[in-house]
Formats: structure tokens, C-alpha cells, sequence
């Protein structure tokens, strides 16, 4: 401040009738006042924050981070902004899911499909149960413990994280209840867990088969022996529907309800006439009369397929030939063939590709029709050779026929 306006000043203050002395302490009186509002203020803030964290401490698992969002790690997952699944433009580039129990995963394509849930993939499983039930039991406001792990799926994509499928049964503490929950989590790539969707797992949804048939052989009444053992004699929600296309008019089908398909046979054609037959809201499941299977399978059929949204696609194992192979039991996932693709490129809804260790496609001899095209036919040849037996096996047998190895005993 220059000489000129120092002095100014002082005479403005100076002048008779300024009241210097009430404005120096007013503004004393009012710094005073702010910084007690400030710390009161304050005080009271953190007082009932530090209150509702310690609340929710006693719930919250002690590696659980604090969220940056709101401090309380419980409600996290109500913040977390997860990415859209991914939308695959073939098949070859959906994500598989991974099937587990509380014992083994179902992961490995190229050897042997079940192995043992040891290691990260154990805590995983164990960590992913605890905090189902726990959210579950905030959101249900009632207090559930995990009873059982029926089955479970695992996905995970990079830049979405872990989804995880879990079909559990729970129940209270005192014993006075029971549930049984089908609930989908996400473990994104911030440290939290979030629930998708939660539901009462429904065993009553009607489970139609639609089998395709060209002639009826001893193939069609092993199915029929299995279908009757698992489904009529436990009384399972299920229907079965035969698309014939007659050889000839001795062709005879022992089921109940089928309908006649004219022209050579077409699994696409049978597939597609048969479900015409039903309601669009109907549970179809796409049969071959090769295929074992058990009722964990139709619960999985109905857990796993949403009208409109979803498309439930097993991978089924195959048996190894039988002469080649001692066990032929599970074998390997069926190979992929033209049939497969097809039909994956015309699902427009999301789809959930999974091993299931219940379906097995038995093994019967086949021959590749050399009228076929090209491409059908190497992978028809690819297809035979990949469910001969494993690779050591064949190789232990070249061995053998080489003369380099003594025959097996």
C-alpha cells in the first residue's frame, strides 16, 4: 500500500462518528463463532459416520476394503459400474463357463474333464458361497447359512470380471427353514461382489424333449430305457415328442406322442417341426437318441434357459470306442461339427455354453458318406477320429501294432 493511500485510510478511519471500536470487535466475535460452527459441525458429521461403520464392521469380513465411494464396504457393490456381458459374433468366440461341485471343476478340454477343486480354485469357491449367503441374507433380511452347493458355473471375462451361478441350498440358523437359491454374482475387477439376479429355484417347469428319429433300432429303445428310468419313474415334469421320417411303412415308433415328417431325414427339419408343435414359451430341450442323461441335467435345463434371453447349449461328452478304450466312460466333449454351428448362428438370445458332466453321447459305429461335400466331410473324418480314444491311448496302441510295446494283457 503506497504513502498516499495509507494516509487516506487512516484519516477515514480518524473521521468523527466512524465506530472503529464495534467493527474491530464484531469481526473478532464472528472468526470466533465460525470456527466453533465449524468444529461442531464437523464433529457430529464424522461422530455419526465413525457410528454406522462400526455398525456395519460386525458384518463386514475383515478383508473386505472400504469402498471410496460411501467408506462402508457392505454396500459397495451397490456403486460398482460392471461391464455389459459380452456379446460374442460366432461361437467360437463365446466364453466358456466352468462347472463345479463342492469337490471338482469340469474345465479341461484336452485331458482328463474332471479334476479335483484344490488350491486358488477352492478358496474361490469357498469365498464366492460365503459372500452369496451373506448378501442374500441382507437382502432377504433373514438370516441364512449355507446348507449345500447343488452345482455351480464360473466365467470369467477380462474386462467384465468373474460371474459366478451358484445352486444352493440354505437354511436358518435354528433349523425352523429351508430354501434352495439360484443366484448369479459378479466378482468384477474392483474387489467386490454384486448380485445380478436372485430366484426360488423352480422344479416344476415342463422339460419337452424333441427327438428326431430316421428308423427305429435298437438305439431308440436303449433312450427309451433311459428316459423311462429318469424321468417316468421319478414322475419328472417332462414330455416327449418323436419326429418321424419314415424308411419305409413298417417303421413303427413305441411313443406315445409323435408327428410324421415327409422327405429324407433332416435333424434340422425334425427339430424345427417339432417345435412348431408347442407353445412359444415351451422349455424345449433338442434330443439325440444317443444321449444319456439324469435329472440333475433337466434342473440344470431349467435354471440355465430364460424364454427370450438365454439359450442353455451343453457341451456333451462322447464315449470312446469300445474296443479301443477299456472305460469308455466319460470320453472326451463331443466334437464340433456343421450341425452345431448352424445352430448356434441362427440363436439371436445370449447363450450358455457349459460342460455338463451328466450328458454322455454314447458310442455307436459310423461311416463318412463320400457324396459329401468337402469341408462336411473332413470334419465328419475329424469327428471319427477325435472319439476313437484319447491321444495317449492311440498312441500306446500304434506302439503296440509297431511292435514296440507288448500287448496289453
Amino acid at each position: 500500500m503506497s504513502e498516499k493511500t495509507s494516509a487516506m485510510f487512516g484519516r477515514s478511519l480518524r473521521r468523527p462518528g466512524f465506530p472503529l471500536v464495534p467493527v474491530c470487535a464484531g469481526i473478532v466475535v464472528g472468526y470466533i463463532l465460525r470456527g466453533l460452527f465449524d468444529s461442531t459441525f464437523l464433529s457430529i458429521i464424522e461422530e455419526k459416520r465413525y457410528k454406522k461403520m462400526s455398525s456395519e464392521k460386525e458384518s463386514t469380513p475383515a478383508h473386505c476394503k472400504p469402498c471410496p465411494l460411501c467408506a462402508l464396504c457392505s454396500d459397495c457393490w451397490r456403486h460398482d459400474a460392471i461391464e455389459e456381458p459380452y456379446r460374442p459374433k460366432t461361437m467360437y468366440e463365446v466364453i466358456r463357463w466352468f462347472h463345479f461341485t463342492e469337490k471338482h471343476l469340469y474345465e479341461n478340454l484336452d485331458d482328463d474333464p474332471r479334476i479335483g477343486l484344490i488350491g486358488r480354485w477352492k478358496e474361490d469357491v469357498q469365498d464366492i458361497q460365503e459372500q452369496a449367503v451373506r448378501i442374500i441374507s441382507k437382502e432377504e433380511k433373514t438370516q441364512w447359512r449355507l446348507a449345500k452347493l447343488n452345482y455351480g458355473y464360473k466365467r470369467i471375462d477380462a474386462f467384465r470380471g468373474m460371474d459366478y451361478v451358484l445352486d444352493m441350498e440354505v437354511a436358518k440358523a435354528d433349523g425352523t427353514e429351508k430354501g434352495r437359491k439360484l443366484v448369479h454374482l459378479v466378482r468384477s475387477t474392483r474387489p467386490h461382489v454384486r448380485m445380478l439376479s436372485l430366484q426360488n429355484v423352480a422344479q416344476q417347469t415342463v422339460v419337452h424333449f424333441i427327438v428326431p428319429l430316421s428308423r427305429v433300432t435298437d438305439r431308440l429303445r436303449d433312450f427309451m430305457k433311459v428316459y423311462e428310468k429318469v424321468c417316468l419313474e421319478s414322475g419328472a415334469a417332462v414330455s416327449l415328442l418323436g419326429v418321424l421320417f419314415r424308411d419305409s411303412p413298417e417303421d413303427q415308433t413305441s411313443l406315445d406322442q409323435y408327428v410324421e415328417a415327409d422327405g429324407e431325414f433332416s435333424r434340422a427339419v425334425g427339430l424345427d417341426t417339432g417345435a412348431r408343435q408347442l407353445a412359444p414359451d415351451a422349455l424345449l430341450f433338442f434330443c439325440d437318441i444317443d444321449v444319456d442323461f439324469d435329472q440333475g441335467f433337466l434342473q440344470r435345463c431349467r435354471n440355465n434357459a430364460e424364454v427370450g434371453r438365454q439359450v442353455f447349449y451343453p457341451a456333451v461328452f462322447s464315449q470312446y470306442d469300445p474296443d479301443l478304450v477299456m472305460e469308455g466312460i466319460p470320453g472326451k466333449p463331443k466334437p464340433t461339427n456343421l450341425r452345431d454351428i448352424n445352430k448356434y448362428n441362427d440363436v439371436k438370445n445370449m447363450v450358455f455354453r457349459a460342460m455338463d458332466p451328466a450328458l454322455v453321447h454314447r458310442y455307436h459305429a459310423k461311416t463318412c458318406d463320400p457324396d459329401l461335400t468337402r469341408d462336411q466331410y473332413r470334419m465328419c473324418v475329424g469327428a471319427l477320429s477325435e472319439t476313437m480314444a484319447s491321444k495317449a491311448q492311440l498312441g500306446v496302441k500304434l506302439l503296440t501294432l509297431q511292435g514296440k510295446l507288448p500287448p496289453a494283457a
